[in-house]
């Protein structure tokens, strides 16, 4: 019984990510000029700080780990250990589920101080939790990304990295301003991303 190798293709993989960059500058950058047209200035300063919130959440409970699993992944793969290669993704999930529920589960409880201390008020406290909540789906995205890279599935990775870099922006500008002609604009936003690589 032979083992199949995996087979990286680096011109098709650095096609995509390059792909990938190019579509996300592209979209922000129409998407965050009509945004800031629409938003008001306090509700530009909300957004930035709930990303502030939901980059430290993911700073504290993402603790480098993706990286090290496509790394980790990618060289028992090399080596044709696949059992390895599995022992390596489920040990990272349960680490990074480890650490993000009970950090989920803190941050929730103290929202209202966080909501206080950031916005002066306490009234912020769904604000908050919308964040933290999507911050922790978000652990879990980057980790499947970084699972993609690993087994080399190239296209899969940029796709998951699109909308997951969109749904992180997105939850932010939803949370401070959910009204309905906002919604069409994160609409067209996701939409013309999914489109560019459903192929």
């Amino acid at each position: 019984m032979t083992e199949t190798a995996v087979v990286y293709n680096v011109p098709r993989g650095t096609a995509y990510l390059t792909s990938q960059q190019v579509i996300i500058s592209a979209v922000s950058f129409v998407y965050y000029v009509i945004l800031f047209r629409i938003l008001s200035l306090s509700q530009i300063g909300q957004v930035s700080l709930l990303a502030i919130a939901v980059a430290i959440f993911g700073t504290i409970t993402q603790m480098a780990l993706p990286a090290a699993a496509t790394r980790f992944i990618s060289r028992s793969l090399g080596s044709r250990d696949t059992a390895s290669a599995g022992a390596v993704a489920s040990t990272v999930l349960r680490l990074v589920l480890v650490v993000a529920t009970p950090t989920l589960l803190l941050a929730s409880i103290l929202s209202p101080w966080i909501g206080a201390l950031l916005f002066n008020t306490s009234d912020t406290n769904g604000l908050f939790v919308t964040a933290f909540a999507t911050s922790f789906v978000l652990d879990l995205t980057a980790l499947y990304g970084s699972y993609f890279l690993g087994l080399g599935l190239y296209a899969q990775a940029v796709y998951q990295n699109l909308l997951y870099i969109h749904f992180q922006s997105d939850s932010c500008y939803r949370s401070v301003c959910p009204s309905s002609h906002l919604q069409s604009l994160f609409s067209f936003r996701a939409g013309e991303t999914s489109h560019s690589f459903r192929r």
